[in-house]
């Protein structure tokens, strides 16, 4: 595990701006969202959907922000329509991409098995995942959060030990649970510090040179934020609603002044 120095913040747009409204956003505001990362010490990653890839490509050139994908298809290649490959994602310029969000699973039947099968696919072009993992409805005590968390891991961890020649090595993993997206519920900071401190440990067993990125994700607001920002272990969110708004994402980002010492 590594010591991060930036503060992550990804915005998980979903499929909430129009492809013109997507790219009005952002040549409005990229300027703006540039100076916070900067100022921050703010790691920025945009994930518009697919039809706004390419021209986030052009917009985000001569900036610090990052662009994210928000799902990859399980196959390398083939005849396997609507779906987008990796190996596409790297070409236009993606840097990160999203697997294994609640609602690819809920509404689209995604599985454990197909998420892991998407790892090594953008590892191998140079992708950092964002892995979302989560329990599915609130448990009453930490370790059955543990077990569940721990079935959706352990495939994941397998096929990260058994591909040793991936050079990328860079992971976001995003705890996320289901019973917090877009309920405006969630966990008490104990419960996450907790929860973050158990992710650290069980991802020990990957080779040290592996980056994890540990992120919380599920109804991020900047009150959210003000509670969790001081967390050990915790380097960034996964946010959605609150990231559409100037205003709002602003808000959470800069909340760093405060809470983080190394930002003067």
């Amino acid at each position: 595990m590594i010591d991060h120095e930036y503060f992550y913040y990804i915005a998980n747009w979903k499929m909430n701006k129009s492809y013109l409204e997507a790219w009005a956003w952002i040549r409005e505001h990229k300027k703006r969202l540039s100076d916070l990362s900067r100022d921050y010490f703010a790691h920025i990653v945009i994930c518009p959907s697919f039809v706004s890839l390419g021209r986030f490509v052009e917009e985000l050139q001569d900036t610090s922000l990052s662009l994210g994908a928000q799902n990859c298809s399980d196959h390398p290649a083939g005849a396997y329509t609507s779906e987008v490959d990796a190996r596409s994602l790297q070409e236009i310029g993606c840097n990160y991409c999203i697997i294994g969000h609640k609602e690819r699973q809920l509404y689209y039947g995604e599985t454990t098995e197909s998420i892991a099968r998407k790892l090594p696919l953008l590892l191998t072009n140079n992708i950092t995942p964002i892995i979302c993992i989560g329990e599915k409805k609130q448990l009453k005590s930490t370790a059955h959060i543990y077990l569940e968390l721990e079935q959706q891991l352990a495939p994941l961890i397998t096929v990260l030990t058994e591909n040793t020649v991936i050079e990328q090595k860079k992971i976001c993993l995003a705890y996320e649970p289901w019973w917090a997206v877009g309920s405006g519920d969630y966990p008490k900071p104990e419960v996450l510090q907790d929860i973050l401190a158990w992710l650290s440990d069980y991802c020990m067993p990957l080779d040290p040179a592996y980056e994890i990125i540990l992120l919380y994700g599920g109804s991020v607001t900047d009150i959210i934020a003000q509670k969790y920002d001081s967390l050990p272990f915790l380097n960034g969110y996964l946010i959605g609603s609150a990231s559409l708004e100037l205003q709002k994402f602003e808000k959470i980002i800069s909340l760093r002044r405060t809470s983080n010492p190394r930002i003067l």
